[in-house]
């Protein structure tokens, strides 16, 4: 992410990682080489979990085997839900959901979200980008 982010492809305004899924508010700026940016995110990450799965816990990869012509094995939800943003409000709202997710009585990850390691709500409250482990660009600056 933080690759894409640097070579000018995606901004980050959001982001928090669940233990198996991911909430992002970004936008794709310009083209990965021939690729848009989400499917170099998407590639990328697929062969880093294979890798790592393959090195670590093979009993785990078999988990994600799939079946299919054009791949053997399926990280990523097919069709992820995506929503565009259009108005300042669903920006905020959206952001308040994926900054609250971790504290969500189904997962009960953190008490307060700017405790959450892997989010950018304490990106938010301190103004900090060093709390954050995705360079983030404040919502508040662009819209």
């Amino acid at each position: 992410m933080n690759y894409l982010i640097r070579n000018g492809n995606i901004e980050v305004y959001g982001y928090v990682i669940m233990p198996n899924h991911v909430h992002l508010i970004w936008k794709a700026i310009k083209l990965n080489g021939k690729e848009k940016p989400h499917h170099s995110f998407l590639k990328y990450t697929s062969h880093s979990f294979k890798k790592y799965m393959v090195q670590f816990d093979m009993v785990e990869l078999e988990n994600y085997y799939n079946n299919t012509s054009d791949r053997k094995f399926n990280f990523w939800q097919r069709d992820p839900l995506a929503v565009k943003i259009f108005t300042e409000k669903i920006a905020f709202e959206k952001l308040n959901y994926i900054h609250k997710n971790p504290c969500q009585e189904k997962w009960m990850l953190s008490q307060v979200p700017e405790d959450y390691t892997y989010s950018s709500a304490k990106f938010y409250s301190t103004g900090k980008i060093e709390d954050s482990l995705i360079l983030v660009t404040d919502i508040r600056e662009v819209i």
